[in-house]
C-alpha cells in the first residue's frame, strides 16, 4: 500500500528478489533526505535529536529497487528503472549507487540511463563514490550532475573513561547505556583460540578468533575497529578499537557498545591495560558535538581526477524519483550572479566531482526491516538511522535541484545543473588539502541557484562532439546515444570547449629548468535566465593556491598568471551570447604545480 508521499514502487527481479521492501536501509534512508516529511524530535534512540525534514519535504517519491543485499546491481535492472523512470515522468533521479572501479561510458548502465533520462528533461544527481584518495571518482559523465560529500556542523562522539580516570573521546553511533559502571578489559589475544588465530589476527579480532567463554561480560580491546564485529560475535560487553585509514570524520552505527579511537588515544589504553593488574573501562552513550570547522570534504568522498573524459572538471507540483522527487512551489530571495572557476592542473589527469553537499552522520528515515548496524544478527528495529557517503549527499542535491525545477519549470537539465555549480561557494583550502579535485565547483548554496543570472546549457549534440573529439567510434557512441553518428571532421570539439560550466585544460609539461609560456582559450555560451534587460561586468582574479605533492614530487612556487577576459555586452531576457576567456602565464616545467583563476559576472543593471 502506498501513501501521498510514496506514490510507486517498483522491483526487478534478474537477481531473484521477490520484493520492494527495503531490507537494507540505505534506499529508505536516501530517499527521506531527498523528499522526507518533517518530524519533530526524530533520532536514533536519543542520539542527534531534533527536527527532521527531507531537501523539499513537500515533494513525492517513486522508487525504483534495483540492488540486492550481497548480489549487487545488475545492468539490465538499472537501465530498465531508467526506463521506467522516464516513461513515469520523473523530474529527478538521484541514484546513490555506483562501483569503485572507473568503466568506459559505453559500458555504464549509469551513463547510458542517465543520458536518455536528460533527453527528456530529467536531471540525474549520482554519487561520487566512497573510495576517499585522489584519482578515484568513477562518477564520470559530463551529463550526469557528480556529488561529493562534505561534513556539517554536528559531530557525534562517544567516550570512554578508564578506570585509572582518564577519559578518551572515540567516534561511533552508540546508543548503548552501561549506567557508568566500569567493566573488565581485555585485550584481543588474551580471550583468543591459538590454535585458530595467530598473535596478529587475534589482536586484531579477526572472525572467529574470540573464544565466547572468555568474553562474557568484558569489554574486548582490539587492534582494529572492525573486531567489533567478532566481539558482538563472540558475545563480548562491548569493545573498543583502533580507528586507522582512511575514514577519519564518520561515525558508524555499533551492534554493541563500541567506540573507536586514534592511534594516540588506542596506545593509551594499551599502556593502561598492560599496567594494570585488574583493567576496567566504561563505554559512554554517544552524544552530539559542534563541528567548528565544518563544513569539510568527507574523508571517504572520491575525488578526482579522471581519466577518461578529459578537460571537464566533472507551483503545483513537479515530480521526481531516488527514483524520486515531487515539490511545490517555494518563495525564494533571489539574486544575480555567477562564479566561474577555472582550474590549471598540470598532470596527466584532471575531473573532480561537480559539488559537494551534506553526506556525514546524517539522520533520516530508516527501514524497520533493516539491521541498523548493518549485522543480520544485529535484530534491532529503528525508524531512524544516522548514516554516512556521498550516497546521504547525492539526495541533497537532488532536493536542491528540484527546488529550482519548481522555480523554473522550463528550464533544461543541464541550466540547473549550471545554476548550481555557478553558485556554489569555494570551501576552504587549506581545510581541504585536494581543493577543486575535492569539491569542484564547490558546496552547494540552493538560495542563490535559484536566479544565477546567467547558465551554461548543453545538448545531445554538444557531448556527441566531445565524443567524437576524443576518438570514440560509431559502435561506442552508438552504445551510448542509441543512434548512428558520424564523427566528421566538422563534428567534433576539444573536450576543453564543451559548454561546461567550469574550465579546465591538461597541460602537458616535462622536467626542466626553463619557464615555458602557455596561452589557452575557452569558447563559451551562456544564456540569460535573469532580468530580461540586463549587464554582466565580466571580473576576474588569480590565487596561487598552495602546491601538493604529485606522484611523490615535492613541488614548489613556479607560476605566473595574467588572465585576460574578453566578454561582450548586455545580454537580453532568455536570449544567448557567445564569448571566449584568453588566459596565459609562464610556468616552470620543473615543477608539478596548479593554481585557479577565478571569473565571474555580476549583473550590474
Amino acid at each position: 500500500m502506498f501513501s501521498s508521499k510514496v506514490i510507486g514502487a517498483r522491483f526487478y527481479d534478474t537477481n531473484l528478489d521477490i520484493s520492494v521492501r527495503d531490507t537494507q536501509g540505505h534506499g529508505t534512508h536516501t530517499a527521506s533526505t531527498a523528499a522526507g516529511s518533517i518530524v519533530k524530535d526524530a533520532s536514533f534512540n536519543g542520539i542527534a535529536k531534533g527536527t527532521t525534514r527531507g531537501a523539499v519535504p513537500s515533494s513525492r517519491i517513486a522508487a525504483y529497487k534495483v540492488c540486492i543485499p550481497n548480489l549487487g546491481c545488475s545492468t539490465s535492472d538499472i537501465l530498465a528503472a531508467f526506463d521506467d523512470a522516464i516513461a513515469d515522468g520523473v523530474d529527478i533521479i538521484t541514484i546513490s549507487i555506483g562501483g569503485s572501479d572507473l568503466v568506459a561510458l559505453d559500458n555504464d548502465p549509469i551513463a547510458i540511463g542517465s543520458f536518455h533520462a536528460s533527453q527528456k528533461g530529467i536531471l540525474v544527481i549520482h554519487s561520487a563514490g566512497n573510495e576517499g584518495y585522489r584519482g578515484s571518482i568513477a562518477s564520470v559523465a559530463p551529463w550526469i550532475f557528480t556529488v561529493g560529500a562534505s561534513t556539517t556542523d554536528r559531530g557525534i562522539v562517544t567516550k570512554v573513561a578508564l578506570g585509572n580516570g582518564s577519559v578518551l573521546v572515540g567516534k561511533s553511533v552508540n546508543p548503548f547505556k552501561l549506567n557508568g559502571t566500569t567493566f573488565p578489559l581485555v585485550y584481543g589475544k588474551e580471550v583468543s583460540s591459538p590454535e585458530q588465530c595467530d598473535e596478529a589476527s587475534a589482536k586484531e579480532c579477526i572472525a572467529n578468533c574470540l573464544r565466547d567463554n572468555l568474553v562474557k561480560g568484558r569489554i574486548v580491546l582490539c587492534d582494529n575497529f572492525r573486531g567489533r564485529l567478532e566481539a558482538f560475535r563472540a558475545g563480548a560487553l562491548g569493545s573498543i578499537g583502533l580507528y586507522e585509514g582512511l575514514i577519519t570524520d564518520a561515525t558508524f552505527v555499533v551492534p554493541l557498545p563500541a567506540s573507536a579511537l586514534t592511534k594516540h588515544d588506542f596506545s593509551v589504553v594499551q599502556s593502561y591495560i598492560n599496567s594494570t593488574k585488574d583493567p576496567k573501562v566504561d563505554i559512554l552513550t554517544s552524544e552530539s558535538i559542534r563541528n567548528l570547522d565544518a563544513p569539510r570534504v568527507a574523508s571517504f568522498s572520491s575525488k578526482g581526477p579522471n581519466s577518461i573524459i578529459p578537460n571537464i572538471l566533472k507551483f503545483d507540483h513537479t515530480r521526481g524519483i531516488v527514483g524520486i522527487i515531487y515539490h511545490s512551489l517555494v518563495q525564494m530571495f533571489m539574486i544575480s550572479y555567477l562564479s566561474l572557476e577555472i582550474y590549471y592542473i598540470v598532470s596527466r589527469f584532471y575531473y573532480q566531482p561537480d559539488v559537494v553537499a551534506p553526506g556525514v552522520d546524517i539522520l533520516a528515515a530508516f527501514s524497520a526491516k533493516a539491521p541498523p548496524s548493518g549485522i543480520p544478527s544485529d535484530k534491532r528495529s529503528v525508524s531512524y538511522s544516522i548514516l554516512s557517503g556521498t550516497s546521504m549527499a547525492c539526495p541533497h542535491v537532488a532536493g536542491a535541484a528540484a527546488y529550482v525545477k519548481s522555480l523554473h519549470p522550463d528550464w533544461s537539465p543541464s541550466a540547473i545543473k549550471s545554476a548550481l555549480m555557478t553558485t556554489a561557494w569555494r570551501m576552504n583550502v587549506e581545510h581541504n588539502p585536494d581543493a577543486d579535485f575535492a569539491y569542484g565547483s564547490g558546496h552547494i548554496d540552493p538560495v542563490k541557484a535559484a536566479d544565477p543570472g546567467l547558465v551554461y546549457e548543453t545538448v545531445q549534440d554538444d557531448y556527441v562532439k566531445m565524443l567524437c573529439g576524443l576518438g570514440s567510434n560509431t559502435t561506442t557512441l552508438r552504445n551510448i546515444f542509441g543512434v548512428n553518428v558520424n564523427c566528421s571532421e566538422g563534428f567534433k570539439i576539444n573536450p576543453k570547449d564543451l559548454n561546461y560550466p567550469s574550465m579546465t585544460i591538461n597541460i602537458a609539461t616535462f622536467q626542466s629548468n626553463k619557464s615555458m609560456p602557455f596561452s589557452e582559450k575557452f569558447p563559451r555560451t551562456v544564456t540569460n535566465v535573469g532580468r530580461a534587460t540586463s549587464t554582466y561586468k565580466a571580473k576576474t582574479s588569480v590565487e596561487l593556491s598552495h602546491l601538493y605533492k604529485y606522484a611523490g614530487i615535492n613541488t614548489s612556487l613556479g607560476l605566473t598568471a595574467s588572465p585576460i577576459v574578453k566578454f561582450l555586452g548586455s545580454i537580453s531576457g532568455n536570449h544567448k551570447r557567445a564569448f571566449g576567456i584568453d588566459i596565459s602565464f609562464d610556468i616552470d616545467t620543473g615543477n608539478f604545480t596548479k593554481f585557479y583563476a577565478v571569473f565571474s559576472c555580476k549583473a550590474l543593471t
